[in-house]
């Protein structure tokens, strides 16, 4: 699904997917996303994630935010008028936002482990409840992004996640019921944390699939170029 018909003609493309394909990056979207990776994972996610002192939960999730970090850095000094900085810029923002559900999940399981002690089930459940959002996150933007759009009638991708959702939800639920005392406020920002994981996969898949459909598609991209000259 990634791969379009060379001979297609560009203009006749669905108009979401001619934007998806053309990558431009200006400093303005440099800035913001810096903006955004600051707040978001090195001032909030890593205040979280260092407060109580659990260490073990702060040291795997300092790698990813590291390398975030410094290639953020990096992409800020490099020229987007070349078409490879637009394109490794795209993957950047699909690893930061990665990154940014990676560090929440981390987050979940240290709010939860840090009033009920280690869970197997809540991790297992929590683990599988973030694969099926990333998969089908990815999976719903190759259906959107494709010329030959499935006419037959398949599951929602809302219903996939609703689905998804059940089991874990079920059973967060009866753990809150089941602790009615302040570690209420840390079950509950536990599953915020999960949630926002799941948000930030979503987005995340979004970028990972334009990069891979951008790279695919090279030759229409140049086709485009030559047409312009």
């Amino acid at each position: 699904m990634l791969k379009l018909n060379e001979k297609v003609i560009f203009r006749r493309l669905p108009e979401e997917t001619r934007h998806h394909l053309i990558i431009l990056v200006d400093r303005d979207e440099k800035v913001s996303m810096c903006i955004l990776n600051i707040i978001m994972l090195d001032a909030l996610l890593l205040f979280l994630l260092l407060a109580n002192g659990i260490k073990p939960f702060t040291i795997v999730a300092l790698p990813p935010l590291i390398l975030v970090n410094l290639w953020m850095f990096i992409l800020f000094f490099k020229d987007m008028e070349l078409h490879r900085n637009n394109l490794e810029f795209v993957l950047y923002k699909g690893f930061s936002f990665s990154t940014m559900s990676y560090c929440w999940f981390i987050l979940s399981q240290k709010m939860y482990y840090s009033i009920l002690g280690l869970n197997w089930l809540f991790i297992i459940f929590s683990v599988l409840f973030l694969v099926i959002v990333a998969l089908g996150s990815f999976r719903y933007y190759l259906i959107k992004f494709s010329i030959h759009k499935q006419k037959k009638r398949a599951v929602p991708t809302w219903a996939v996640y609703l689905l998804a959702a059940g089991p874990a939800a079920g059973y967060m639920i009866s753990q809150i019921t089941l602790h009615f005392s302040e570690s209420v406020i840390n079950i509950f920002m536990s599953i915020v944390s999960l949630l926002a994981a799941c948000l930030f996969s979503f987005i995340g898949a979004k970028f990972i699939h334009q990069f891979l459909f951008v790279k695919t598609n090279q030759n229409i991209i140049k086709n485009i170029g030559k047409g312009r000259k």
